[in-house]
């Protein structure tokens, strides 16, 4: 199955899941002391990465939430994702490190895919790591189609702006070297794209570097899948 179809049918009905978004989102404050204050009740942070985003020398950190299944008894932080509860719905707040703590400097509720968008291969959430200043997420699903994607954010001196997308669709199973794949690399910074693509066959078809129209950037909040 498709990985839109996917989302979509999981979040059957879009006016019910802004009205959850917004809920949960808008418990986040700008600032806070700890990190904890910017945990909505109900949630705990499921995956985290660290790093210096907005280059000011501090150590940043962006934080996946989730409403978590505990033992009784249990308070500590979930750092396992495979632990989400079963509705599957995450939310990205990034952090800015400041001299009195925190400040917040993007969330967003699409960016990190939700625990059962996957379809057969399962939870499609690879990970969020900091690179260079830059935030890479990587997900990862499908069946005997499989589909990957990579999303790279930037914090451009306002707010983190989408700069980079990787799309790639794989075959599970083949007879050559080199994986059966499309794949589509578009640098939204300076326009350049690069596409690939290897048959069944094993056949390159397109291998091929172009460019495209540039646009304004996209701010982590309004990026839609």
């Amino acid at each position: 199955m498709n990985k839109w179809l996917l989302i979509s049918v999981f979040c059957f009905g879009s006016t019910v899941c802004a009205a959850q978004d917004e809920q949960v989102l808008s418990h986040i404050p700008a600032i806070g002391s700890a990190i904890k204050a910017f945990i909505p009740k109900g949630y705990d942070s499921v995956y985290s990465a660290r790093g210096d985003m907005n280059k000011d020398g501090l150590e940043d950190v962006a934080i996946v939430l989730a409403k978590t299944v505990q033992e009784p008894g249990d308070e500590n932080v979930n750092d396992d994702p495979a632990k989400d509860a079963d509705e599957g719905y995450r939310y990205l707040v990034v952090l800015l490190r400041t001299a009195n703590g925190w400040k917040l400097g993007g969330k967003s509720a699409t960016a990190v895919y939700c625990r059962t968008c996957g379809g057969v291969f399962g939870d499609p959430f690879e990970s969020i790591t900091i690179k260079k200043g830059v935030m890479v997420i990587e997900h990862y699903g499908g069946s005997h189609t499989r589909w990957a994607v990579t999303t790279r954010f930037q914090y451009r001196g306002d707010a983190f702006y989408l700069i980079g997308r990787t799309d790639a669709n794989m075959e599970s199973t083949w007879d050559c070297d080199e994986q059966p794949i499309e794949l589509t690399d578009t640098n939204l910074l300076t326009g350049e794209r690069y596409r690939k693509t290897v048959t069944r066959e094993c056949k390159h078809v397109l291998d091929k570097k172009d460019r495209v129209p540039k646009s304004p950037l996209v701010r982590l909040e309004d990026v839609k899948e």
